[in-house]
């Protein structure tokens, strides 16, 4: 039930608010996270969960990568690509982390001030206008649990909590009294850092967290007996509607092998798919073009592009119908000449 690495929450924001990459062409691509990524944990081993958007439209993605090495080498790490208006498969996508969980120590009875309730929390668990679907905490033991006794090897020590919730309007304003998620307790004889997640699945709607100790800490110099809150993550009803768009999910386990560098340094070889058009079937399926007049076509007909009427492929009149191909990438916002000029 122990951890010895760990992998940290990637420093790259959701793509929230700013323009989803449209690329034309083969590239190497260093994927802009779609949502929040976010850890648990699974016998005792730490899970890291990542949600990355490639771009606009659909992809042949022939390599995936970790820095220079394909991900198949590594054994700890799992994916899966989810072309536009597929759902992801491997985790849930939709999940909030609480920023104000930050390792506070569940405090003992016998350690409680007079007057206090010996509560921790509450916490608010998901934002105003979503649903949570499941609640889910973290719990560490830093120094383990344990009694070091005069033989010389450690005696198990047990700690036992509640997990309480409550729902809450879009005020925070109880709408309802305090319901018990859980009693929890573990029991263990070891000296090193034990962590472990919990999930309650809820009925829909806003809740706050709050948790409480309900036995006595063993105060002996020889013991290890503190349990700390380490998460509040929420899941929320249903997956986003990420738009037609192509995403990499990512599922890494926590290992020797990965470095904590190393989970923020994922990328992929793809090229764009595009339809293409012909006199006696139209436009086709998606498929990587041989020539650039394709990129030109939909740089004019899609939504992020010129929206041009498409009567019986006209927008192909439009084509310069040049040989060869580009590579051509755009993360920003650029007026539709200006775009169409750089394909």
């Amino acid at each position: 039930m122990r951890s010895k690495s760990a992998l940290p929450l990637s420093s790259s924001s959701p793509i929230r608010c700013r323009p989803i990459p449209v690329i034309y062409g083969r590239h190497l691509i260093y994927p802009d996270l779609a949502s929040e990524s976010y850890q648990d944990y699974v016998g005792g081993e730490q899970f890291l969960y990542q949600l990355h958007v490639i771009g606009q439209g659909e992809y042949d993605v022939e390599q995936i990568r970790i820095d220079d090495t394909p991900i198949a080498s590594f054994e700890e790490v799992h994916t899966e690509i989810v072309p536009p208006g597929s759902q992801v498969t491997l985790f849930e996508p939709d999940v909030v982390t609480a920023a104000e969980i930050a390792g506070q120590e569940l405090v003992a009875p016998n350690l409680v001030l007079s007057g206090d309730d010996g509560y921790v929390g509450p916490f608010t668990a998901n934002p105003v206008d979503t649903n949570a679907a499941a609640l889910g905490i973290d719990v560490v033991f830093a120094r383990g649990l344990y009694y070091a006794n005069d033989g010389g090897s450690l005696d198990s020590r047990t700690i036992q909590w509640q997990v309480e919730a409550r729902a809450i309007d879009a005020d925070g304003e109880a709408m309802a009294g305090w319901v018990v998620l859980a009693s929890e307790r573990h029991s263990a004889a070891a000296n090193s850092a034990i962590r472990l997640s919990f999930r309650y699945a809820i009925a829909p709607g806003r809740y706050e967290i709050r948790l409480k100790r309900h036995d006595d800490k063993d105060m002996s110099k020889r013991a290890g007996h503190e349990i700390r809150w380490a998460a509040l993550r929420t899941t929320l009803v249903g997956q986003p509607d990420f738009g037609a768009v192509t995403l990499l999910a990512v599922k890494m386990r926590a290992t020797d092998n990965l470095s904590q560098r190393s989970s923020r340094m994922i990328n992929v070889i793809a090229t764009r798919k595009l339809p293409m058009w012909s006199t006696m079937d139209g436009w086709s399926a998606p498929q990587p073009p041989r020539s650039i007049a394709w990129a030109f076509a939909d740089a004019c007909k899609a939504q992020y592009g010129g929206k041009l009427a498409d009567a019986r492929g006209g927008a192909v009149a439009y084509c310069p119908l040049r040989p060869g191909r580009r590579a051509v990438q755009f993360s920003s916002c650029n007026p539709v000449p200006h775009g169409v000029e750089r394909v």
